[in-house]
């Protein structure tokens, strides 16, 4: 729970198995620097970092109920952001992993599903049915044209498509900025590019391509262009399982 209000604006509030830690001291900068960047995620929202502008002011604890309060003597600037809003463009094994993955975590948000083979009724059904990973725990359904999925407290509404030309889904105007492309068609920067037309930002491909910059999560991730990469590639899920190894 992070404070914005102009009295309390100097209040950061951590998550309460955090309570018992010891508050940083003067001298104590490392510590201090890892309490003023926690991440955790609030009623739809990510608190990405906090930038504190004196971390090395004395900081006193004060316990609020269950979680801890730190009272910071220097003001600090917090940058939210909203979930990021996911297309996924073919609802076959991948895709289906995608959004049990995204509704079960809950740190970004499936906006809008796109397969031109596959109708909304059906979608319900291999969603919740899945032989591999067993039953869905949560709800699916199928209303207004709408994809239902609820998961404890949280529901999603997820609007479906069933265009064979990625160009015309209308990912811009669902609110989708990143698109998933698990089709295993669509594996090239030119056949992937087609989602930007329907105003994605960004396209993940979930396959190996033959001319996109390729990413293993934990290997080479960190090379990633965020002003140039627009289509990047996941790499295969034999490359997934070995190259963390590899690198070792």
């Amino acid at each position: 729970v992070v404070c914005m209000s102009a009295a309390c604006r100097d209040y950061i509030c951590v998550p309460a198995e955090r309570r018992d830690a010891r508050p940083p001291t003067r001298t104590d900068r490392s510590y201090s620097f890892t309490m003023a960047c926690l991440e955790w995620s609030y009623e739809g929202f990510i608190v990405r970092r906090i930038e504190v502008t004196m971390r090395n002011q004395k900081i006193k604890l004060l316990f609020h109920i269950s979680p801890v309060v730190y009272c910071l003597r220097r003001h600090f600037h917090v940058f939210i952001m909203s979930k990021p809003k996911i297309g996924i463009n073919g609802f076959g094994r991948i895709g289906r992993l995608v959004l049990r993955a995204a509704v079960e975590k809950d740190t970004v948000e499936v906006v809008a599903v796109n397969d031109p083979f596959i109708n909304i009724d059906y979608m319900v059904y291999m969603f919740k049915y899945d032989s591999t990973h067993g039953r869905f725990k949560g709800h699916v359904s199928a209303e207004g044209g709408k994809l239902i999925v609820t998961n404890g407290k949280t529901t999603h509404q997820i609007a479906v498509h069933n265009s064979k030309d990625p160009a015309e889904i209308p990912w811009g105007v669902e609110g989708a900025e990143y698109v998933v492309e698990s089709t295993g068609v669509f594996t090239t920067t030119e056949k992937a590019s087609a989602h930007l037309k329907g105003g994605a930002k960004k396209v993940i491909i979930s396959a190996p391509s033959a001319d996109a910059p390729m990413f293993v999560m934990g290997v080479n991730n960190n090379t990633y262009d965020k002003a140039n990469n627009h289509i990047i590639s996941n790499a295969s899920c034999t490359t997934n399982c070995l190259a963390p190894l590899a690198k070792k």
